[in-house]
């Protein structure tokens, strides 16, 4: 535009007889008429530096701002002191008379055309008004083209930078389905740049099978929204998963075109697998939890019958090897519950003192079946002894040494032969070290440098989230520890490596003593589970105390007529619950003391009003010393007999 001003001007003056010219330029957003560019004026004190600088309001009395606004061409003859002709611009050109033209496009003024005669003094005709003013008029046109160039050429580049700036993969397509327009994202997504791209087709880029899909779904319906399709990441080959929407445009010259959008849904897609992936996990919590209920009574009383066998005076000969069989694999059942309870059991990280090969051999306990039998994996223990302890959530610990061995566990069975996971723990530099080392496939060295950022697995898809090991490194890191890669290659197999600071001498476990036996008190024992109470009445009748057992309601009429020392209930008894129990016992004149016994030990709630209401409470199934320590310690608890309420009860020891 700036170009085509300048030619207006030089052409107006030197090709219509005139002899100077000046071109003023209007500016619509500031409104005002600015000097834009001179010819001839070089014998005059005005140079074109200055005349630039010259700016005149367009709401203004000037005789220039007067033709911006009317639109309407004037040759001045005389000009005269009247205020519209600026008497010092007059002076300073040495104009005498002049004439002043709009430059006019098909709706608005672009500037104004002043030309002179001033060295030769001939006057300005109607005819040299009427060239000028069609000559002016045609420069008016030609710069509305330039402008609608402009406006289409940063269009274009407003839509290239929008274009490229997303982040999904845009094309357009002729009907021939050949690429007219690729972006930076399809360029990043395909492996194919924008060059190479332009005028071939679009539909090679997708496997044969997935194209064929999506061509015949637009050959169907004439369009696709949100289709999914199976595509090839750039580079690595990696499988992905594409959404594909594939609108048609119609236009009357060019005939039909394509906008294609493809939009990479991989990282989408494996959010929301481990997503619904969680809500089963959250789903087998619960159900765990509804079977370990009730797999515990029955558990709780093979246990406990198995343990009066065992420790009655005179078992017979015969039966001390079957009564030795049902108490290893009653117990061994009982670890087993205990075990996956503690596992799922939720979440709040409650950091204690603990043997790390406690944690190692419970963990183990939970996967032996897994690695030993269905994968056929020999398991080999080298665990030092007299290890000092760590101060950490055992649950938590369990979780890291669960994801470490299913890791080494896939690692394993992905290569032919005999398989071997070594699990090491040792005492080293002021550290606690455990080491799980595998002689499986091993971890491409390209992939190594990535194992700990979320969601990368070289895992099958559907067979690993890419959160465990991420999720692991966090919990050892947050107990001032480290896990690490140690070494992983298709020879060496891979080791990761655990070291833990020994917890301090405050947080140290220190063994209470054994309750004393108490005897000669009152115990009233109230459980729904009838092959249960027999056990609990011949544990405490052992220890020389008085029992009583009882159905729930049955309990609860001898709870009120009666005056126990302890009462001995379970939680979950169908309508009656022991929270019924345990209040009803709260509001006697001289509350007895109070042990609560459940299998339901994933409830939160209950959980949570034990700890509030600080009462002991312990897990089915339980050994016999675990719950003759329980009544010894209740029953050592002074009896108050001043009153009841709240503050007079007798919980102890909340657990």
């Amino acid at each position: 535009m700036e170009e085509i001003c300048r030619i207006c001007l030089e052409a107006s003056v030197t090709g219509l007889g005139f002899e100077r010219g000046l071109l003023y330029w209007i500016d619509p957003v500031a409104k005002t008429l600015t000097g834009k560019c001179a010819f001839g004026m070089s014998g005059s004190g005005l140079t074109e530096v200055n005349f630039r600088k010259r700016v005149i309001p367009l709401d203004s009395g000037d005789i220039l701002a007067q033709v911006a606004r009317t639109a309407r061409p004037v040759n001045v003859t005389a000009p005269g002191t009247e205020p519209e002709y600026n008497p010092e611009f007059l002076r300073e050109t040495g104009s005498k008379a002049f004439c002043l033209v709009p430059i006019l496009g098909s709706e608005k003024v672009y500037g104004i055309v002043a030309v002179d005669n001033r060295r030769s003094g001939k006057p300005i005709t109607a005819e040299h008004m009427e060239n000028l003013s069609i000559f002016c008029n045609t420069t008016g046109l030609a710069l509305q083209n330039a402008e609608l160039i402009e406006n289409i050429l940063e269009s274009q580049a407003r839509y290239r930078t929008t274009i490229n700036g997303t982040a999904d993969a845009i094309a357009g397509l002729n009907e021939d389905f050949r690429v007219t327009i690729w972006n930076k994202s399809a360029e990043r997504l395909f492996g194919v740049k924008a060059g190479d791209m332009l005028g071939n087709p679009l539909l090679p880029l997708f496997p044969p099978e997935e194209a064929r899909l999506l061509r015949a779904e637009l050959d169907r319906a004439g369009f696709v929204r949100d289709f999914a399709v199976r595509g090839r990441q750039a580079g690595t080959g990696a499988e992905t998963n594409l959404s594909v929407t594939c609108t048609p445009i119609e236009r009357e010259v060019q005939g039909r075109e394509w906008s294609v959008v493809v939009r990479d849904m991989t990282a989408q897609t494996r959010l929301q697998a481990q997503l619904i992936r969680s809500e089963k996990l959250s789903a087998v919590g619960q159900l765990i939890s509804g079977i370990a209920h009730e797999l515990n009574n029955p558990l709780a009383a093979v246990v406990g019958y198995a343990e009066l066998l065992a420790r009655s005076e005179k078992p017979p000969e015969s039966l001390k090897a079957d009564l030795a069989y049902i108490m290893t694999n009653a117990r061994r059942c009982r670890g087993i519950v205990s075990t996956l309870l503690n596992f799922v059991r939720q979440p709040q990280a409650h950091k204690t003192a603990c043997r790390i090969n406690d944690v190692i051999e419970d963990t183990l306990d939970l996967m032996r079946y897994k690695i030993e039998k269905t994968e056929n994996i020999a398991l080999v223990k080298e665990l030092a002894a007299a290890l000092p302890p760590v101060f950490i959530d055992p649950q938590q610990l369990g979780q890291v040494f669960v994801n470490c061995l299913s890791n080494a566990c896939d690692a394993v069975a992905a290569r032919t032969g005999s398989g071997e996971i070594t699990i090491t723990s040792s005492f080293a530099d002021g550290k606690v070290r455990a080491t799980l080392r595998d002689n499986g496939c091993g971890i491409d060295r390209r992939h190594q440098d990535s194992l700990f950022q979320p969601f990368f697995t070289t895992k099958p898809e559907g067979k690993g989230t890419g959160l465990g090991l991420v999720i692991s490194r966090r919990i050892i890191e947050e107990c001032g520890g480290a896990l690490t890669l140690l070494f992983s290659g298709p020879e060496t197999g891979t080791a990761f490596g655990i070291e833990l600071p020994p917890a301090e001498e405050a947080y140290a476990p220190q063994c209470a003593p054994a309750p004393g036996r108490v005897t000669g008190k009152k115990v009233l024992i109230i459980d729904d589970e009838e092959d249960l109470l027999p056990v609990m009445y011949r544990m405490i009748k052992g220890d020389g105390n008085a029992a009583e057992t009882a159905a729930p309601r049955e309990g609860l009429a001898r709870l009120a007529a009666g005056d126990y020392d302890l009462v001995v209930s379970d939680m979950e008894m169908g309508a009656l619950k022991g929270r019924d129990i345990y209040e009803a016992a709260m509001k006697l004149p001289s509350p007895p003391g109070f042990l609560l016994i459940t299998g339901d030990v994933l409830n939160p709630a209950l959980l949570e009003w034990i700890e509030q209401n600080n009462l002991t409470c312990i897990p089915k199934p339980f050994g016999m010393d675990e719950f003759s320590g329980a009544v010894r310690k209740l029953l050592a608890v002074p009896r108050k007999r001043e009153g009841g309420g709240k503050r007079s009860r007798r919980g102890g020891g909340g657990r």
